[in-house]
């Protein structure tokens, strides 16, 4: 008779929460964005100013007003065009960095699935029930310290 498979349950969202390489993406991700996030602001800051200095200028010609106009439509433009490339660019950066930290915790289960002699890791959000003897998470956590 075969022996019962040895089964084992992580929890990803604590593995996750408690991986440092998580923090160190996020702030390499906050370097490289804030320059741009600073231009979107500083154009948003020129935009909200054209469009008061219309408002409030009644008393000037037609023709420096469609002038005013025209740059607030540029400024307004401008500032869409470089929210979509930000968004576009960050979501990519993330994602790349989301592949890269999914596979050092896949390798560290992995590595703790060969060590321990599991035959299956499954993660606790898509089991029922499981005593705490088959919670590998702090071995996982462990193995990711390493």
């Amino acid at each position: 008779m075969a022996a019962a498979p040895k089964i084992g349950v992580v929890n990803f969202p604590r593995v996750l929460q408690k991986f440092k390489l998580i923090k160190t993406e996020q702030a390499a991700l906050g370097k490289r964005f804030m320059p741009q996030g600073k231009q979107i602001i500083a154009t948003r800051k020129t935009l909200l100013k054209d469009v008061k200095t219309l408002r409030n200028t009644s008393a000037i010609k037609i023709s420096k007003r469609k002038e005013l106009a025209k740059v607030a439509l540029f400024d307004q433009q401008k500032l869409r065009n470089m929210q979509v490339n930000l968004q576009r660019e960050l979501l990519a950066a993330q994602n790349k960095s989301l592949v890269k930290i999914l596979s050092r915790v896949k390798k560290a289960i992995a590595v703790v699935a060969k060590r321990e002699k599991f035959d299956l890791i499954l993660t606790q959000s898509g089991v029922a029930y499981y005593p705490n003897q088959i919670d590998v998470t702090k071995l996982v956590i462990a193995q990711l310290s390493k």
